[in-house]
């Protein structure tokens, strides 16, 4: 073992700082945060290096990532599409125009929003360019 408790933390400090250093100036290279990551392992005690190993499964990994939604193919979007502007009664749900209306992912695409009615709404150009610098200036 290395000594005391803080020494371990202070190593864990310049490991996780060499990480985040190496990870910049390689650009995401996976053999960076392989190699960081063996570093970080061989200071674990052994019960906690097998507990590490036992959650590395594929299917425990798989669970915590959040996937985004399949997108559907272009005529079954546009079908969509049709149904959210009907149901809003081909007006801005904003300001009420009825001209320029693309439909808004009330939850985001890119946030595991799906295509389906209930997260879409009709808003026209303006209104929905709005939201979008509104929640971009709001994101870190």
């Amino acid at each position: 073992m290395l000594g005391s408790d803080r020494s371990r933390g202070y190593y864990l400090e310049m490991i996780c700082a060499d990480f985040l250093a190496r990870a910049n100036l390689g650009q995401g290279n996976p053999e960076t945060l392989l190699f960081s990551m063996t570093r970080l392992f061989r200071l674990l005690p052994e019960d906690q290096k097998q507990a590490f190993l036992d959650g590395l499964s594929e299917k425990s990994i798989m669970k915590r990532i959040p996937r985004k939604p399949l997108r559907l193919d272009p005529v079954a979007y546009e079908e969509l599409r049709q149904r959210v502007l009907r149901r809003d009664g081909w007006r801005c749900q904003a300001c009420g125009t009825m001209s320029n209306l693309p439909v808004h992912h009330q939850q985001f695409r890119s946030r595991a929003g799906a295509d389906t009615e209930p997260n879409l709404l009709t808003l026209c150009s303006a209104c929905h360019s709005s939201i979008h610098r509104r929640l971009v200036r709001r994101d870190p």
